[in-house]
């Protein structure tokens, strides 16, 4: 796929009110002269530090917080005609792909592949499926900081993939005696549609067990409390199904870059009934528009 196609196909469907939200924002900052950038290495990602960053103030209530299209001009940063130039560290290109949002109304295209997969083993962690390199370093330094506790059980998975293993559940559901409508229903809670699936990004991974007690072993409970630091987040939390369709999978975590993943952590994502880390992607790709 071009990158010219993989663009244009992705721009379909934008809401309106979504576009609305942030124009105003877009207008006000465009005004202002953009902060000074933070450090960063040439994928515009913060390299870890030698030692662990606090654990970041949480914001207040639902009510007393600031709406998430005003939440994320704090990783914008505009030139001085009012164009983006960066996205939470990524040229506006970059995090277009990065951060687009995947979920059950919003696919992928079916012939949409990463450009730069690699064997998470190149980076210290077992794993048999492929990642995406742009996530390399942060997998590497999770790794360390996890004691080397960490594996991969799922990564990359191609369109065609995702589709034979989501009617492969539906089958054993039907084996099992639900008819195909409750089956798929079931299904749809833990498992994408094909196209509707993070993993075809090569963003996100299934790391050590896809099972619910993987919440509470140390390693887990780690995950939890730290993988922001290495810029992944949490995509379906304890709280979210009612935004993301999904059940919670302490299992599945996706890399958005370490400046976002603390931007949600400051934001109690994690406890958030409310908005989920696809909220955020979703304003940042109206934003982009």
């Amino acid at each position: 796929m071009t990158r010219r196609h993989f663009l244009a196909t992705m721009a379909a469907g934008l809401g309106s009110a979504a576009a609305l939200a942030v124009t105003g924002c877009r207008q006000e900052v465009a005004t202002r002269p953009a902060p000074p950038p933070a450090p960063a290495d040439r994928l515009g990602v913060r390299q870890p530090t030698a030692t662990p960053e606090p654990a970041p103030a949480r914001a207040g209530s639902a009510s007393e917080r600031l709406p998430i299209a005003r939440l994320i001009l704090k990783g914008i940063e505009w030139d001085r005609a009012g164009s983006v130039v960066k996205v939470f560290g990524f040229d506006p290109e970059t995090a277009w792909e990065v951060l687009f949002p995947v979920t059950k109304t919003q696919a992928l295209p079916a012939d949409y592949a990463p450009r730069d997969l690699v064997s998470p083993s190149t980076y210290g962690v077992p794993g048999g499926q492929p990642v995406r390199a742009i996530l390399g370093a942060d997998l590497a330094a999770m790794q360390r900081a996890s004691g080397d506790a960490l594996s991969i059980v799922s990564g990359y998975r191609p369109y065609q993939y995702q589709a034979d293993l989501f009617d492969r559940y539906v089958a054993e559901q039907m084996a099992a005696g639900l008819d195909r409508n409750t089956a798929v229903e079931r299904v749809s809670r833990s498992s994408a549609l094909p196209g509707h699936s993070e993993h075809q990004l090569g963003l996100a991974i299934d790391l050590n067990s896809v099972e619910d007690d993987f919440a509470d072993t140390r390693t887990g409970r780690w995950l939890y409390q730290e993988a922001w630091r290495y810029g992944f987040a949490l995509s379906y939390t304890p709280r979210g199904e009612a935004r993301t369709g999904y059940q919670y999978e302490p299992w599945h975590y996706r890399w958005i870059g370490r400046p976002l993943a603390q931007l949600l952590a400051e934001q109690g994502y994690l406890e958030d009934g409310e908005r989920t880390p696809a909220d955020y992607y979703e304003a940042i790709r109206s934003l982009l528009v």
